[in-house]
């Protein structure tokens, strides 16, 4: 049996007992060692190729996943400098804290006080309503957001949203995430003129992490437009085909993407909501 010992000796230092690395010798026969110790040389090479081999694997995978990242909304700057428009009535309304938080290090507080109304409206958003951040037509994209509620956040029949995707200039959004009755709720509205259609809703539990990863196909046309949805992991909402996108004429409308708290205005209660960990790529494991 012969061994190359070049294609060794820089792993072998580490194992004297099995070839002298003062061998003037290139070549070790079988008389050199016994059937054990070159077992034993033929393992440990294999396990460090093998695991140079999945390092390789891995660090091409964490690659590709960074690079299916394409915008970051997740606090982490420690202010609200990832964000294109800040809509509060009062300033401070909107804030970085560090607790409570799911990923990384900060989350955004919202907190809405009854009157503060924006653009004749109550809300608190940050919003992504700004050129490089639209959702264009023919575009798949994949969204992650959690959101939690105090343990005191008061339970109300009247409409509203924490996470919007919305037309420019269009009225209603054609996707929706939507809290009422204590409720967590996918709606969504096919074009401008049709009436919000509820696709599904799950129990909010307070003073806990929800996470939602969206899956949406944008589009006008409602056998090329789709959306799916996950709740803390599990697909909730599989795959059905829609319009994602309204239209002025025949001309599809770009979304763009807000969250926050948006609500009915008669809604008389002052209330804090807290979001984190946005994220938006090319993948579900990149979000």
């Amino acid at each position: 049996m012969e061994l190359q010992y070049d294609l060794y000796r820089k792993h072998l230092n580490a194992y004297p007992f099995a070839i002298p690395l003062d061998s003037p010798n290139y070549s070790i026969g079988e008389s050199d060692m016994n059937k054990k110790q070159v077992i034993t040389i033929l393992a440990v090479v294999a396990a460090i190729a093998a695991a140079l081999t999945t390092n390789q694997v891995v660090q091409q995978q964490q690659f590709a996943v960074a690079n299916d990242v394409l915008w970051r909304g997740d606090a982490e700057t420690g202010d609200l400098s990832q964000w294109c428009i800040k809509n509060e009535a009062v300033p401070g309304r909107i804030s970085v804290v560090t607790s409570p938080v799911t990923q990384g290090q900060y989350a955004y507080r919202f907190q809405l006080n009854d009157g503060d109304e924006v653009f004749g409206t109550e809300r608190v958003t940050l919003s992504q309503q700004c050129n490089g951040r639209y959702e264009l037509n023919g575009e798949d994209k994949f969204y992650s957001l959690s959101v939690l509620l105090p343990t005191d956040y008061p339970k109300s029949d009247k409409w509203s949203l924490f996470a919007q995707w919305k037309g420019i200039h269009t009225g209603s959004p054609p996707i929706s995430l939507n809290l009422r009755n204590d409720r967590w709720m996918l709606n969504y509205r096919p074009n401008v003129n049709s009436s919000e259609l509820h696709k599904w809703d799950t129990p909010v539990i307070k003073g806990q992490w929800a996470n939602f990863v969206l899956h949406v196909k944008w589009s006008p046309v409602p056998t090329i437009g789709f959306i799916e949805m996950w709740h803390n992991g599990v697909l909730v909402v599989p795959k059905f085909s829609t319009s994602t996108m309204h239209t002025n004429g025949t001309t599809p409308v770009n979304n763009f993407f807000a969250m926050g708290l948006y609500r009915d205005a008669t809604n008389p209660t002052d209330v804090v909501i807290y979001h984190d960990g946005m994220v938006v790529g090319r993948t579900y494991a990149s979000v």
